[in-house]
């Protein structure tokens, strides 16, 4: 390979890394990591103007030669020059590499280092007026999304890259190519073509494809039924269980974008998935996610259509908890997680028939759903005639602050809570009676005197009572007293779950 030509006006270090990667490239010899790797941390402070026309075709031909992960095990080369194009505008860079090679090398994942370099090109590029202009006059978007949706061995890196490029199109507002997107004929018909597609790989990238453009625009201007199921369709995907749980997360998704009028269907058929006694409960339990987003919405439709739908599949009603009494997974989940109003409202014995036959407070697959219930005005009255007024002083410590820390989450229970003095003296006031065997103990009884000293229950005389010395208390946690500086002690009261 002939001779760098190199001016004088470039530093002596550059003009070893040059000639070592010649040497390298010449001989097929790996390259010195630690020469390279100390190049790319000075690499900032060093003008590369005068070297760039020797720097990147040598690294170009490392990359794109049949021994390029012989010569450059670590991928240090592309980390190198990604470093050197950073530091050029759009315009320098196609003096070195002709538009021509940029927009080839983008169609074609032949060469996967190079393709890499190019998108990422694109993207730093992004803010560049010259880089949307070349974008739009080479189609470049169109090349991107066809070889993300049509290609299921694509790479996995250069897949990200392409999701990277959409994200950066919204961060950077360039409207005319996400409208372009949106709305042109030949992006639809390739979405619509994926969307017909029995391939899942290809289709949950076009899901993941939805999501991102929902960060734009929440109203897409996108036929509703590429990424609408009907019952037959998800039903069919039972034989590919990896799909429809992802199917399932891309509507828990969904869901936080208020997307109802379209897709209550389809969540009403996940329902019926659920509750088919066929499906898998790993995929259950990523049902039950959709069900939890809507239990907890802030938007009042959504909190209807949970409620609704809760009611007509009588989800809790106890011929459909049968389960629960075997240890259940879906189940418990399902009582663990969803927000208890909306349980009681569609059920509102669920107490009785369900929740007073199971031990909740000593059987450790129970113990969630006591925790989930206390949220509930409607069941904490039950709870602490049975459970809370005689027995919470018999727990272990981490057990007991456990629940402390959900009882400090609500104004109801904080009631309960501030109204039993010898709780509050024994185990949130009193730092040096309790032995801390744990930092996560710790933690968690700070965490409930900040939720303490935090509440405002306007109408709480108990919380206005014990504020003072609670603040004390969390004041003294918080600044003075370390986990570290407690002493070590063994007590019976402190058993793991």
């Amino acid at each position: 390979m002939p001779a760098p030509a190199t001016t004088t006006s470039v530093d002596e270090q550059t003009l070893s890394v040059i000639d070592h990667l010649t040497k390298s490239y010449d001989n097929k010899s790996e390259i010195d990591s630690t020469l390279i790797d100390d190049y790319i941390t000075v690499l900032g402070s060093i003008d590369l103007l005068g070297a760039i026309a020797d720097f990147i075709p040598i690294i170009n031909h490392i990359l794109t030669d049949n021994l390029y992960h012989q010569i450059d095990p670590n991928r240090l080369l592309i980390e190198l020059l990604q470093k050197i194009v950073s530091r050029l505008s759009f315009g320098q860079i196609v003096s070195v590499y002709s538009p021509e090679f940029i927009v080839s090398s983008l169609a074609s994942s032949d060469n996967v280092p190079i393709t890499k370099l190019c998108l990422s090109i694109i993207i730093q590029k992004l803010h560049e007026p010259e880089t949307v202009s070349f974008i739009a006059e080479n189609c470049i978007s169109f090349i991107l999304l066809k070889n993300y949706l049509s290609d299921a061995k694509l790479d996995l890196g250069i897949v990200n890259q392409i999701e990277l490029y959409v994200n950066s199109l919204i961060l950077n507002d360039v409207t005319n190519l996400l409208e372009e997107i949106l709305t042109d004929t030949k992006f639809v018909i390739l979405y619509n073509s994926i969307r017909n597609s029995e391939n899942t790989i290809l289709l949950a990238r076009l899901l993941d494809f939805i999501l991102i453009l929902l960060t734009y625009k929440v109203d897409l201007p996108l036929d509703p039924r590429l990424y609408t199921f009907s019952n037959v369709e998800i039903v069919t995907f039972k034989d590919d269980p990896l799909f429809l749980i992802l199917l399932v997360q891309f509507y828990v998704k969904l869901v936080q974008f208020s997307v109802l009028e379209e897709v209550s269907p389809v969540i009403g058929n996940f329902v019926n998935l659920y509750k088919d006694p066929t499906t898998d409960d790993f995929v259950k339990v990523e049902v039950i996610d959709i069900l939890v987003k809507l239990s907890y919405a802030t938007n009042s439709l959504l909190i209807e259509y949970g409620l609704e739908l809760a009611l007509n599949s009588e989800l809790f009603k106890s011929h459909n908890l049968i389960k629960v009494y075997e240890y259940n997974e879906p189940d418990i989940k399902l009582l663990s997680n969803v927000n208890p109003d909306l349980i009681v409202h569609s059920s509102n014995v669920i107490y009785e028939d369900v929740l007073s036959n199971l031990s909740l407070l000593n059987n450790k697959q129970y113990f969630p759903i006591l925790l989930n219930f206390i949220g509930s005005t409607d069941v904490f009255p039950r709870l602490e005639q049975d459970y809370f007024t005689t027995k919470l002083k018999h727990l272990p410590a981490d057990k007991l602050y456990v629940i402390l820390l959900e009882f400090s989450k609500f104004s109801h229970s904080r009631k309960f809570l501030l109204s039993n003095a010898t709780l509050t003296n024994d185990y949130l006031l009193d730092n040096d009676n309790l032995t801390f065997v744990n930092n996560e103990l710790w933690h968690t009884k700070l965490q409930v005197l900040e939720n303490l000293v935090n509440a405002t229950d306007s109408d709480s005389p108990e919380l206005a009572h014990w504020k003072p010395y609670l603040q004390d208390s969390f004041n003294l946690m918080r600044h003075g007293k370390k986990i570290r500086d407690v002493v070590p002690q063994v007590s019976i009261l402190d058993e793991t779950l």
